[in-house]
């Protein structure tokens, strides 16, 4: 087996510009719809789950020139989550989440807006725009309803930062080195109660990036450009207290749910913890108690800027969630912010794939923002960029996909669809280059059916299966041919597309309050092109056949699946976010039209009930689907992809942003191992939501299971931005007995996939080589 170890492709995730929890810090447990927005400069959205150690269940696409500079959650009637964002205009945007499209764009007809909060009871969002307005604007209709309530008595400095102070008055932090406080209701509304003043800088106007109302505490919070903290009495509009902790901005702040820890952070890169403390008086004869605010500690766990950074706190979790140049999200623990390892999610950790292959080309494309990139590889050390393309819409692509003869290639937005012919050739001084050629017809007529996913059929150039934002089904045949030459095309109507709505058959049961956990996640086509699977984050799992329109569901199972795809040995294989494998033989569904369902928490004894339920199990799941080695189960990143190739039917390979495995499904990797009950349950603590947090009032007790020893390594490390197809002396052979294969060696794997008959391509993104902007270097300051 030869594997192609491809460091070259320049992947380049964009900055953390704003984090924002769904929910409000409690004394209780972690709501089960907690979720975390996630906003960066190219104007994607990311919506993340804390449970299960972590995982993305959405994107909502931005596109060219945009940026997300602030978020909000507002929980409307029954809990139902509501989105809000803004970006360099004057527009509030309310997205719709099931399809990732806004469900309200509001211009607020005043300057361009800054700053952004919401109102404690959720009916009221405030912004601050650059021309000194404060624009107050009623949300209380629920969702897509945005109307004008008032606009605050004006001042002629940029509102940099703005808080409420529960639903009475607006804090803003100005461009003047000012922070004012308004009223936004009673007799006063509208009026400007205060102003404080903030330390004047030497060079320029002191900027207050950043504000925080502790309510419960009465403070005010200010972080501005000259590297000062500063508590204000939220009464009186008093100075209390002032830190010097930083030569540079101070950006972002948040609280814990006492109000009694303030964390900031900036420019410097590092996170500052504030604690509320008490202090002895020097007076003794004073029985009143001294409360003052300390610099506990500080923490470098960027490389660079922090442009945000967002809290959560219940009975059992805790994070501190920091992002911004360095791109990827960071997670600390509140309560042991100076004791406990930091989580860093990787860059590659992604829910959508922006990276394809064609085996008989050997073309690599990528596709990021408006951008596609194709490479070609040559030889073992030669490979060319030999085509890069530039899509003249805003949107963002969401899909590409490649017919298996490299001849065409088909690229999808949420608002159309685009077909090119490509032609490879040489120039004069003999330089591969491929010619891009868009049928503009035949992109015109696909346009109705645009979508967030299109795939061409296996060996076929003229079906295309799109996945629309509402969730539909497309199957649209056509003649390609026929729509290259298209100065010889007279009649458009003479061109057959025949576009086939597939049915598929939903279960509306959900326990959460989002509805995008109905959306469909994978879809994958069958080798023969005879069926379709798709699979869900509510845990569905459907089978659609292409040749009759029907449609079964194959499984549900109790957590999300994180990736599914056909093998040679016609069956799904099927990876939950939990790293549980199931095996099925999605055949038998269409002759019994039988629905199970699986529950993978472990916690149902009816094992005659279960069995029965399991039918359609594959012989190797039911014997190895619960016995998964230890050190499988237990890791920490989540499977990001499933790949098979010709070598073997019965080899299924998995990969991780850092790892990759096979199993091989003609031997039962049970003997030997005890079953995992409480592996799973090991996984999530710390920095992550218990999926049973009750179960930590009696204690829990870590289950050790014997690790099922690694079989070495396929090859050796690679050099920095080079492709190598030498055959390692430690090749995994075809007749090994080896059941299971790990290895941990690559880091930062974009994508895998089968790159020929006995070929796999590996291509990494090392983070550690992303174009960075100089990081800020501080002098010693006492703190």
């Amino acid at each position: 087996m030869d594997i192609h170890r491809c460091r070259f492709v320049p992947y380049e995730p964009h900055t953390i510009t704003s984090l924002a929890f769904s929910h409000k810090s409690n004394n209780s447990f972690t709501p089960i719809d907690l979720r975390l927005a996630v906003g960066r400069s190219n104007g994607d959205i990311e919506i993340w789950n804390p449970r299960f150690n972590w995982f993305q269940e959405l994107i909502i696409r931005g596109g060219k020139n945009r940026s997300i500079e602030g978020l909000v959650w507002a929980l409307w009637e029954d809990n139902i989550p509501r989105l809000f964002s803004i970006g360099g205009s004057t527009v509030i945007t309310e997205w719709n989440l099931s399809n990732g499209l806004p469900l309200k764009n509001y211009d607020c007809n005043s300057g361009i807006i800054w700053s952004i909060d919401i109102s404690d009871d959720s009916n009221h969002l405030i912004v601050g725009c650059d021309n000194g307005s404060a624009v107050l604007i009623d949300i209380s209709g629920g969702p897509g309803s945005l109307e004008h309530d008032s606009i605050l008595q004006r001042q002629n400095s940029r509102i940099l930062s703005i808080a409420f102070n529960k639903n009475k008055q607006v804090i803003g932090g100005c461009a003047d080195g000012r922070i004012r406080c308004w009223s936004v209701n009673g007799i006063n509304k509208g009026k400007l109660l205060a102003t404080m003043k903030v330390d004047k800088s030497k060079v320029e106007s002191t900027l207050v990036w950043s504000i925080l109302v502790l309510p419960a505490k009465n403070y005010i919070v200010s972080g501005d450009s000259t590297g000062s903290i500063k508590f204000w009495d939220l009464t009186h509009f008093t100075l209390r207290q002032s830190f010097k902790i930083s030569e540079s901005d101070i950006l972002t702040l948040t609280k814990d749910f006492t109000e009694e820890n303030v964390f900031c952070a900036g420019i410097d890169r590092k996170i500052y913890s504030f604690d509320l403390v008490e202090v002895a008086r020097n007076n003794q004869k004073s029985q009143s108690k001294n409360i003052q605010w300390v610099n506990s500690y500080k923490r470098l766990c960027h490389s660079n800027d922090i442009r945000s950074i967002a809290s959560f706190q219940s009975k059992f979790s805790n994070f501190l969630v920091s992002g911004g140049v360095e791109k990827t999200i960071i997670i600390n623990s509140i309560k042991e912010f100076n004791s406990t390892p930091f989580k860093k999610i990787p860059i590659t950790q992604q829910l959508e794939q922006n990276l394809i292959v064609n085996s008989l080309k050997k073309f690599i494309i990528i596709w990021q923002d408006q951008t596609i990139k194709i490479w070609k590889i040559f030889s073992p050390d030669n490979y060319k960029l030999i085509s890069k393309l530039s899509l003249s819409e805003d949107q963002n692509i969401s899909s590409c996909s490649i017919t298996n003869d490299g001849k065409y290639l088909a690229v999808s937005t949420l608002s159309y669809i685009r077909v090119f012919k490509l032609t490879e050739f040489k120039t004069i001084d003999n330089k591969p280059r491929l010619k891009i050629k868009k049928l503009r017809v035949l992109s015109e007529q696909l346009n109705e059916y645009s979508g967030k996913l299109i795939k061409f059929l296996n060996n076929d150039n003229n079906t295309l299966i799109v996945l629309t934002t509402d969730n539909e089904i497309y199957k649209i045949s056509f003649n390609i041919e026929n729509f290259e030459n298209e100065e010889n095309i007279d009649n458009i109507d003479d061109l057959i597309i025949n576009p086939v709505e597939l049915e598929i058959s939903e279960n509306k049961k959900l326990k959460s309050k989002y509805e995008y956990l109905l959306n469909i996640k994978n879809l994958k086509i069958s080798k023969d092109n005879k069926y379709i699977a798709v699979s869900r984050f509510s845990g569905e799992i459907n089978i659609i056949s292409l040749e009759s329109n029907e449609s079964f569901q194959l499984t549900k199972l109790s957590v999300p699946p994180c990736d599914i795809e056909f093998t040679n040995r016609n069956t799904l294989i099927v990876i939950a976010i939990d790293h549980k494998i199931y095996e099925f033989n999605y055949l038998s569904i269409i002759l019994s039209k039988t629905i199970i369902e699986i529950d993978n928490n472990d916690n149902n004894d009816d094992d005659d009930g279960k069995s029965n339920n399991l039918s359609l199990l594959s012989e190797w799941s039911k014997n190895n689907s619960e016995y998964l080695p230890t050190s499988f189960v237990l890791l920490e990143n989540k499977c990001c992809g499933i790949f098979t190739n010709s070598i073997s039917k019965d080899r299924i390979w998995f990969w991780g942003p850092d790892w990759i495995v096979f199993y091989d499904l003609s031997f039962n990797i049970r003997d030997g191992l005890v079953k995992n009950e409480k592996g799973v349950e090991k996984r999530f603590k710390g920095l992550s939501v218990l999926e049973n947090e009750e179960l930590l009032e009696n204690g829990d007790k870590d289950n050790k299971n014997d690790n099922l020893e690694n079989d070495e390594d396929i090859d050796e490390d690679m050099n920095l931005l080079e492709l190598l197809n030498e055959k390692s002396n430690r090749k995994v052979s075809n007749s090994s007995s080896k059941a299971y294969w790990f290895s941990d060696r690559y880091n930062f794997i974009l994508f895998a996939d089968s790159f020929g008959e006995k070929e796999i391509a590996v291509i990494e993104r090392d983070e550690n080589i992303l174009r960075k902007t100089p990081a800020f270097k501080s002098r010693n300051i006492n703190v």
